[in-house]
Parts: C-alpha cells; structure tokens; sequence
C-alpha cells in the first residue's frame, strides 16, 4: 500500500481577489472539481493545500493532497505593502497651494479624498478600511501626493509668481533683520 503522490496546481487571480478574498472552482486533470476559497490578504506564492485532492494511493494507499499555488495579476497604479495598498496621486500645483477634494480609485470604487493645503510633493494621506483584508480588519490605502506643474504656464501667470516670490523673499529677509536687530537691542 502506497500513498498518492502530492500534486501542485498553479491559480492566476486578480489583484482585487487577493485583497478582499475570494472563490474560484478548478478542474483537475482527473477530472475531479476543487472549490479554492482565497483567503482575503493572500500573498504571492502562496500555497492552499486540499487533503486527499493528489494522485491517487496504490491498494489501500491513501491519495495524496493537492497544493494550488496563487499567482497575483498586478494592478497598475496600485501595489501592496503589508496591509496596505500604495498609490500614487497626481495633483496640480493650484491644488497643492490652495488644497481641494479630489476623486481617488481605491480597491472598492472611488472615494473623495480631501487635500490639505500647502502640501509638497511626496505629501502622504490614509483612507482607512481601503487596504487588504477582510470586513472590519482591512488595512488603509495609503496616497503619496505628487504635484505636477503645467505643461505650458501663462507668461501673465509667471510673472505674478516671480512678483510673489520677490515680494515674499524680501519679506522674510527684512522680518529676520528687523528681528535680529530688535532682540540684540532688546536683550
């Protein structure tokens, strides 16, 4: 009496369906049918195991188990790390000055995610219960900032910004003289 021999099966699955969980029925080569339940947060590589599903026993031998390896699609503009998913969201340099509510795809649909103002690039904001897992054990979606400045800018528009930044540069450097000379005199 011989047990089966184990048998390896390799599952391609969505991006989504590794986030949140899912089902899918295989068909194995024998013909048999096998339920895989994807547990919601699996990882690439990841092997499910299903007792008694591998090849069959010689005499009273039992069968052997068979193993479904997951392969995870990627899923552009969103990668995972850990219990979160990373994305990356573009904003215009108006949007970074003056904040806004913008319109962000998560795993689920999409959300409005408020923008602070006066955020730089690389600027992070969370959407919690956006991330990988199950119910009420998901993870967040975390949203790295990145302004982009325009294409073309406005000859009137880049004048005004070199007036703004004149007149705050020497701003600054009269309030740091004047303050310098107020605390010495002061002190």
């Amino acid at each position: 009496n011989v047990a089966g021999d184990d048998e390896l099966y390799h599952l391609d699955i969505e991006f989504k369906e590794a986030v949140l969980g899912s089902e899918k029925m295989i068909s194995l080569p024998n013909g048999k049918k096998l339920q895989v339940k994807i547990p919601a947060g699996i990882e690439e590589g990841q092997k499910l195991k299903f007792k008694g599903f591998g090849g069959l026993g010689i005499g009273k031998g039992p069968p052997g188990d068979a193993y479904v390896q997951i392969s995870i699609k990627k899923l552009p503009g969103f990668q995972r790390s850990g219990q979160d998913i990373l994305t990356d969201l573009p904003i215009s340099m108006f949007e970074a000055v003056s904040g806004a509510e913008i319109e962000v795809p998560t795993i689920d649909g999409s959300v409005m995610l408020k923008i602070p103002p006066g955020v730089s690039t690389g600027f992070k904001l969370r959407i919690r219960e956006k991330g990988v897992g199950s119910k009420n054990m998901r993870g967040s979606q975390i949203v790295t900032l990145n302004v982009v400045m325009p294409k073309e800018i406005n000859p009137a528009f880049r004048d005004a910004i070199n007036n703004l930044s004149k007149e705050l540069r020497n701003n600054i450097i009269n309030g740091v003289v004047l303050y310098g000379f107020v605390k010495i005199n002061g002190g």
